[in-house]
């Protein structure tokens, strides 16, 4: 695999940014109102909003992404993490979360948040081996699939 390439979300990654989230939410679970609002619109709902998109890409192709939605004064939702199946278990993960960290900490933020489910263990396995802890939070989470919550330490 070429050199992997951690970059801004641009405009014209939005086909990919939606293809690459949409599989994996597909494969898992249902789509729900707030996933299409944010893959449909990632400029409007994320980066306008005081997030970013960060995209890894190879030879040209984004092969992975993951959102930072503003979700309060200093904090940030680590959110639509995926990595195109024939690049997973190749390191883009976790260099999508190196990334991200060094966005969130380059905000001056002092929370950042994910939500997910225990079926995805590949993801805990990653969220906990790059710093995420699970937490104690009662939040009500627009996704109904999501029954764990983790932060990282900044």
């Amino acid at each position: 695999m070429s050199e992997v390439i951690i970059r801004p979300f641009a405009r014209s990654d939005g086909a990919a940014f939606d293809a690459l989230n949409r599989r994996w939410i597909e494969k898992y679970f249902a789509l729900e109102a707030k996933d299409i609002e944010q893959i449909e619109h990632p400029q409007a709902t994320i980066i306008d909003k005081g997030g970013q998109i960060l995209v890894a890409e190879t030879g040209g192709r984004a092969m992975g992404c993951v959102a930072l939605i503003k979700g309060g004064e200093g904090a940030y939702e680590l959110a639509k993490m995926a990595v195109d199946p024939d690049a997973q278990r190749r390191g883009i993960g976790r260099l999508l979360i190196e990334a991200a960290v060094a966005w969130v900490r380059e905000q001056s933020a002092t929370r950042l948040w994910l939500e997910t489910n225990d079926i995805l263990e590949n993801a805990l396995a990653l969220y906990r081996k790059t710093g995420f802890r699970d937490a104690e939070w009662d939040y009500d989470s627009p996704y109904t699939r999501c029954n764990i919550v983790m932060d990282y330490p900044l």
